[in-house]
């Protein structure tokens, strides 16, 4: 039985760090962002990314959020852009990028989406982050 609360309370725990309930009823983390998880852009056009929540430090799988990608060259020239749908994040372009520099991970939504329960996250603002090639 001690188990049981212990392993219970623990979850409840868990589940509480990081989102705040409004009156309204809706759900806010605004410790929320994208980390690339692995990168192989200039050799094998592959990246792969996830929700990662800071507090936490650790990636959340089951939030997504749609997310555009950028990739540019050293001079800032676009070379590649892309939409997902969030439900996918480790990506394979259609080719190698080996004149990469860095790359930009924008949402296109202030929110994301627990996959599990249906419910909202908002965020604030979109995610996003800027990464440099390797």
């Amino acid at each position: 039985m001690r188990s049981i609360l212990t392993m219970l309370a623990l979850v409840l725990g868990l589940g509480a760090f990081g989102q705040v309930q409004s009156e309204d009823g809706t759900w806010h983390d605004d410790s929320l962002s994208f980390v690339v998880q692995s990168e192989q852009i200039k050799k094998f056009g592959e990246l792969s990314i996830c929700v990662y929540h800071i507090g936490k430090e650790m990636c959340i799988d089951n939030l997504v959020t749609p997310f555009e990608v950028l990739i540019y060259n050293e001079n800032d020239n676009l070379l590649w852009t892309s939409m997902w749908t969030g439900m996918y994040t480790e990506m394979k372009f259609k080719k190698a990028f080996p004149s990469a520099k860095y790359v930009v991970i924008r949402s296109t939504r202030d929110f994301v989406i627990n996959i599990n329960t249906g419910t909202r996250i908002y965020t604030g603002k979109p995610l996003e982050l800027k990464y440099d090639v390797r």
